[in-house]
């Protein structure tokens, strides 16, 4: 199976929107179009943030990058707000849900990480 993560987009759901100076949107296509030339992925995994602020357009925006060219999963991150997008995009979003439990550093006298749970 061949899988291609993309993450981070931080669409701005505006051709001419910039984040820390990059345009995003040109920048995903870029980033997408380069990792889909000359292969085609079983799955494309977008991690968030997809959106900047959580812009409806965003996700449509998104969508509109892989239209039918390969089937996606997307895990949205902290920016995003996804509870108006289930409808249209249920297929593609996903839950994540993880438990940490006491991940131990390799470095002596570090305190363990405490629990960490995220859904």
């Amino acid at each position: 199976m061949t899988l291609v993560q993309v993450t981070d987009t931080q669409l701005t759901c505006d051709s001419d929107g910039t984040l820390l100076g990059m345009n995003t949107q040109r920048t995903a296509r870029q980033v997408i179009d380069a990792a889909l030339a000359g292969q085609q992925p079983d799955c494309v995994l977008v991690t968030g943030d997809i959106a900047a602020h959580g812009q409806d357009a965003a996700y449509e925006q998104l969508n509109g990058f892989f239209y039918d060219r390969v089937p996606t999963l997307w895990l949205p991150g902290n920016h995003d707000d996804v509870s108006a997008q289930q409808g249209a995009y249920r297929e593609h979003l996903k839950r994540v849900c993880c438990v940490i439990h006491h991940v131990n550093t390799l470095k002596a006298g570090r305190r363990p990480w405490s629990r960490v749970s995220r859904e």
